[in-house]
Order: C-alpha cells, then structure tokens, then sequence
C-alpha cells in the first residue's frame, strides 16, 4: 500500500513524475521489506530460545541477540564478564535449564559464592577475642586459631562433598546367587520361619 500511494503521489508531479513515481514505490517499498525483515529477525531470536534463559552468543558487545521480554532481568557484559556475578548467572542458568529455579534458595548462592569462608573467618574472629580476653601469649592463641580455622575448613569441604552426594542418585547392587545374595538370604529367612514354628 504504502508503494501504491508514494506511485499516485509521485506521479501526480507534472513533467518529473513519471521518473519520480517508480523510485517513490521503489523506495517504499524498500522500506517495508527492511520491516518484514526486522519483524522476521526478532521471530528468529525469539525461536532461538531466550524466551526460556540462557546466555546469548559471544559477538560484539552492541550487537543484539534477542529480544527481552515482560518482567525479565537483563545483566550487561560487565555483570557477565565479573567472575563473582557469573557464578550468580551460571547458578540460575543451570536451574533455568532444569526447570528448578524456582527452588533456588539462598543457600545454593552462598554455597556458589563460598560464604561458608566467609563466615568460617566471622566465627574465629569470635573466637579470637574471647581467647584474648581469657588470657595467655600470643603465640598460643594464633595456633588456636589456626587449628581451629584448618578445622572448620575441611568441615566445610566435607559437608560440600556430601550435599552433592546427596543430590546424586544412590545406586545398590543386588547378587541373586552367591555369598549374601537374595537367594542365600532367602533360603535363611525361610530357616527362621520353619525353626519358630517348632
């Protein structure tokens, strides 16, 4: 419509247009493609995936890679490219892809951030004062305290190692025959059962 109308438009110049009218159309009608190719982009990267999360591809940083939409968060390259922040971004990222991210609780960010160090550092500070107030050298209360943060280190590494065994499927093997098979077992539950009844 819009090439019809800049034709008509253009045409009814006297002298110039007949030369002006076709590139009038021309031009409109440029424009329109340049929208149903813009339209059809957006559709493009909409498809892509993003609609569900995720990160979008390397490229320049101006670049677009998708389209945002209502009542998303949208981190830039910086928060993206700051180490602490992409561990927050990977943790959700993940949950996204799993469909979990509605369970996330501020334990799995503290667990990612490792603010068990941090509070592990809060703990011994405590501990340090009422050491001192309690008296005694220096140099004893710094191995105290050095005993007591290697402690509380490995608790934290074996407490980490167990909850991500705890989120793994637990696998038994079961023997049919052999020594403490099912059979075996089996074969002494039925023992039981007949030695009870006499």
């Amino acid at each position: 419509m819009a090439a019809i109308n800049a034709y008509s438009s253009a045409a009814a110049i006297p002298v110039v247009g007949t030369v002006l009218a076709p590139i009038a159309a021309g031009v409109a009608l440029a424009a329109g493609m340049l929208q149903v190719a813009t339209i059809k982009k957006q559709h493009e990267a909409a498809k892509a995936g993003y609609d569900s999360g995720g990160f979008t591809p390397t490229g320049p940083w101006n670049k677009p890679q998708g389209v945002v939409h209502s009542e998303e968060f949208v981190g830039n390259r910086f928060a993206v490219r700051n180490p602490v922040i992409r561990k927050v971004f990977n943790i959700v990222d993940e949950a996204q892809k799993n469909n979990t991210v509605s369970a996330l609780t501020e334990k799995d960010f503290a667990r990612a951030l490792n603010y068990r160090e941090a509070e592990n550092r809060y703990l011994v500070s405590g501990i340090s004062s009422a050491v001192s107030s309690a008296g005694g050298g220096r140099e004893n209360e710094t191995q105290i305290l050095e005993s007591i943060a290697g402690w509380l280190n490995r608790n934290a590494e074996v407490t980490d190692r167990l909850n991500r065994r705890l989120d793994e499927p637990f696998i038994g093997e079961v023997s049919i025959t052999g020594r403490k098979g099912i059979k075996e077992n089996l074969d002494r539950y039925e023992k039981l059962i007949k030695n009870a009844s006499r």
